[in-house]
């Protein structure tokens, strides 16, 4: 317990996060209609929301290729702005999920919580005794990032095929 309690004032997005994926969870089970998101969300709110979440999404990819392709000023930067910026986008995803929704949108939801989770198992946070313990990790949580954004288009082109 003490080890959690030295990660947490070490690396407070790890709590954060985890109240964020916690918050998350709880408005897809609709426990949070009308106390954080609006008892029956409106078009405007699902905008208001979403549009910050991709810029986010969006934004994280830069990072990673920047970092990739060496573009990086300041490389430490980038891994402190991702995991904020993580955060951030599971507190939005908090407010802008409102439910599982139907196969595709149940997976967009399961994969973004894996994402998120795997995220916050970073290499500051879990101390990997073996590179291929770390490898494995890291692949995971790219490979979980890259089948999110083809089902970010897909939700996006759907809701916005069928806002009324």
């Amino acid at each position: 317990m003490n080890a959690v309690i030295a990660t947490m004032r070490k690396s407070p997005y790890v709590l954060v996060g985890t109240l964020g994926l916690i918050l998350a969870l709880a408005a897809l089970l609709n426990q949070l209609r009308g106390v954080l998101v609006p008892a029956s969300p409106d078009f405007l709110w699902q905008i208001a929301t979403g549009a910050p979440l991709a810029a986010a999404m969006g934004y994280q990819w830069v990072l990673f290729i920047q970092r990739m392709t060496g573009f990086a000023a300041n490389p430490r930067l980038h891994y402190v702005a991702h995991r904020w910026v993580g955060v951030f986008a599971t507190l939005l995803f908090a407010l802008h999920g409102v439910r599982f929704g139907y196969y595709w949108m149940t997976a967009l939801a399961v994969v973004f919580f894996l994402t998120a989770l795997s995220g916050l198992f970073n290499r500051e946070v879990v101390r990997y005794s073996k590179p291929w313990i770390f490898q494995t990790w890291l692949v995971l949580h790219i490979a979980f990032s890259s089948v999110m954004v083809p089902l970010i288009v897909v939700h996006v082109w759907v809701a916005l095929a069928y806002q009324r």
